[in-house]
């Protein structure tokens, strides 16, 4: 009886063994594929970057002197809102030395200040993603210049300021009031887009400080424009002012690094 239970012990454990074997020799495959495929596909082709911008609007001001009006009424300067945020996130694949795409999210605020008061009736904003063909040349000592142009897909939209919603004349009196609309008078903007895919390009300056990672320069250009249709009530009056173009675009200075598989 010890006999035979040791030969079944014997007899499962090989066959234990063996399944364990292939299990091995079956798990192997997919581990090589995964390799194979990252040093074939990934390593050396892909790039992760995150930059700080600080932006620069083309054309910030207007004003009429006749007309006393400037790019929406008495709006007529547009002061770029700075961030310390490194909100700018690009994902770039090199398909050889020299070339590849990239996608990369942009976005830009631009304050809408009043031409008598210096009120600031609202902030403009445009957001969204850019894909662009890159080009670059590798030199000596980890520079790396490249230069990179496409398309941008803008949303643009403009976030009101309360007393200017409000109808009041200035910032300071819708402080004073009861914040309610100043007699029954309220404002509105209604903001897009004026393209759904405008130009974008780039130039920039790769430094490979060390394994996987580089310092990123760079100087981008985005040609985005804006329509706003500009209008009031009074009441149950309503007081059509009109389309104005916007003009959004801008130059973008960014710093931040790069990770290289």
């Amino acid at each position: 009886m010890n006999i035979r239970f040791a030969g079944v012990v014997l007899v499962a454990a090989a066959l234990t063994g063996s399944a364990a074997e292939g299990g091995e020799a079956d798990l192997s495959i997919p581990l090589e594929d995964a390799k194979g495929f990252y040093a074939d596909k990934i390593q050396g082709h892909l790039e992760l970057g995150l930059h700080f911008s600080a932006v620069r609007l083309l054309d910030s001001d207007k004003w009429d002197d006749a007309a006393g009006e400037g790019f929406v009424g008495t709006i007529d300067h547009f002061d770029e809102v700075q961030t310390l945020l490194p909100y700018n996130l690009s994902v770039r694949y090199f398909l050889n030395e020299h070339w590849g795409v990239a996608c990369q999210w942009e976005q830009m605020e631009a304050e809408a200040v009043t031409h008598d008061q210096g009120d600031v009736d609202g902030v403009f904003t445009s957001s969204g993603p850019s894909l662009l063909l890159v080009g670059r040349m590798p030199l000596s000592r980890g520079l790396v210049p490249y230069a990179e142009a496409g398309a941008h897909f803008p949303t643009v939209d403009f976030e009101m300021e309360d007393w200017w919603h409000m109808g009041y004349p200035t910032s300071g009196t819708y402080a004073r009031g009861n914040k309610q609309p100043y007699h029954g008078h309220t404002r509105y903007m209604d903001t897009e887009e004026e393209d759904a895919v405008c130009l974008a390009a780039g130039l920039g300056l790769l430094w490979k400080c060390r394994e996987h990672w580089a310092v990123d320069l760079n100087m981008r250009y985005l040609d985005v424009n804006a329509v706003s249709h500009h209008y009031s009530r009074d009441g149950q009056r309503i007081n059509d002012h009109g389309n104005s173009s916007i003009p959004l675009s801008h130059l973008a200075f960014g710093a931040g690094v790069a990770y290289q598989f």
